[in-house]
């Protein structure tokens, strides 16, 4: 039994080192220029090969290839410094403050970022092991996404002062004593300092007690990885809606990650609310705002109309009756009239925005069985339906007479019939008579 022991946890070792290896480790690196300085920003892409460059340290080279707009024949590689995260002790006062540095403290020094349960067998463990350091990966970068100041106490960012305007450098970024971890590097300069860009489709979407707030993230998702909302109720002094940063978590191509939505609750439906919006990059640089968006809160219709009555004026023109609260008239837009043949088919529309202050409809077109349903339209076009009334109308005229009768007698006495189908829809069905009209002597 322990040799089958030794023997799992061994070929899982073996397993999870060739899964490791399988995906080759690489330093991916992003930077930002600002109009005095360059921030950079780097990750390493596996989970194995970051924790093992967390331990070692990183070292920033930068290379002057371009100076004046001319190149550089032969570009001198300077050492910029080298980084590794900062003793625990020295993010004690900083996490109290900052809570995506919190997140990243633990994910590097926390005993556990525990995901498995407690009296595992060993198989499970093991699985949790490797679980649990692809948690401290994931929740690390995306913190430190959140937080440059973390990201460089983390050893992962830095800021270059010794900038020029007419200069333009390369900087790499190597894991000290990981040959087998790629090098990554970004070419940049002052001049390559662009605007952030303005989100320019933030809409509102209103509803009753909530607006629901949208806006276009495809263009930005290589800009932005937060966004903030501000709100207002006079259209001056705004304050974030939210406590923390907005980021979206849809990651999969399924879902065409194009559009965002964020839902706020307001107190009240007829006061005016103004709402504007700005992104947050992976260097904490704030986008310009959004234009402003005004809106108010639409109260949903809670009561149904009920038909209360109606008036058959002859076989072709009924006239119908509901009633209404008048006091909710204010938060619908019109009536509409559904009609059918028979009450668990499809009620079809047949009579659209009749006014909000009417309770009755003429309506001309009357079958021998009729079933009616009203609907009241709210302002987000929503509808909310009655129950469903049957109007039948006397019957006085008889089904037009069979046309195109004709039979024949076979060779054995059998009769067969035929004739033209009647095309009433109120048509139950046919009565055949016979007489005898001649008799042998």
């Amino acid at each position: 039994m322990h040799q089958k022991t030794v023997f799992i946890v061994l070929f899982l070792t073996l397993f999870f080192c060739s899964l490791s290896s399988a995906q080759h480790g690489a330093i991916q690196v992003n930077a930002r220029a600002q109009q005095d300085k360059i921030m950079l920003r780097w990750a390493v892409n596996n989970p194995i090969d970051w924790q093992k460059a967390n331990t070692t340290g990183f070292k920033l080279n930068k290379m002057l290839i371009k100076k004046d707009g001319v190149l550089l024949a032969n570009p001198v590689k300077e050492e910029l410094t080298i980084l590794k995260a900062e003793p625990l002790e020295q993010w004690v006062e900083f996490i109290q403050k900052d809570n995506y540095a919190a997140i990243v403290a633990q994910a590097l020094y926390g005993d556990s970022f525990e995901v498995g349960q407690e009296n595992e067998d060993t198989l499970t463990k093991i699985v949790s092991i490797s679980d649990e350091l692809n948690q401290r990966f994931s929740f690390a970068l995306f913190a430190a996404d959140l937080s440059f100041e973390a990201a460089m106490k983390a050893g992962w960012g830095f800021i270059d002062e010794e900038v020029k305007l007419n200069e333009v450098y390369v900087y790499q970024v190597e894991a000290i004593d990981l040959p087998n971890i790629n090098t990554g590097a970004y070419m940049l300069g002052l001049s390559d300092h662009e605007e952030l860009p303005k989100i320019t489709d933030f809409t509102a979407i209103p509803d009753d007690k909530q607006i629901m707030l949208s806006w276009g993230i495809e263009r930005l998702n290589n800009v932005y990885s937060a966004y903030m909302i501000e709100r207002s109720d006079e259209g001056k002094d705004f304050i974030p809606i939210s406590q923390t940063n907005i980021v979206s978590i849809n990651t999969s191509d399924l879902q065409n990650n194009k559009q965002m939505f964020y839902g706020n609750k307001i107190d009240a439906n007829n006061q005016n609310y103004f709402y504007r919006i700005y992104g947050i990059n992976s260097f904490g640089e704030k986008g310009p705002y959004s234009d402003i968006i005004q809106t108010q809160g639409v109260a949903s219709v809670v009561v149904a109309p009920r038909i209360i009555d109606y008036s058959i004026l002859n076989s072709n023109e009924v006239v119908l009756e509901w009633e209404f609260p008048v006091e909710e008239e204010k938060n619908i837009n019109a009536f509409e009239l559904h009609y059918a043949q028979k009450d668990l088919s499809d009620y079809e529309p047949v009579a659209h925005h009749i006014n909000k202050s009417d309770r009755k409809f003429h309506y001309k077109g009357l079958s021998a069985s009729n079933y009616f349903k009203v609907a009241v339209v709210d302002q987000q076009n929503n509808k909310l339906f009655s129950q469903s009334t049957l109007v039948q109308p006397i019957d006085t005229i008889p089904p037009s007479k069979p046309l195109a009768l004709t039979g024949q007698i076979d060779s054995l006495g059998y009769v067969k019939l035929n004739w033209k189908p009647n095309t009433e829809k109120d048509l139950a069905g046919y009565r055949v008579l016979r007489a005898v009209c001649c008799q042998k002597n």
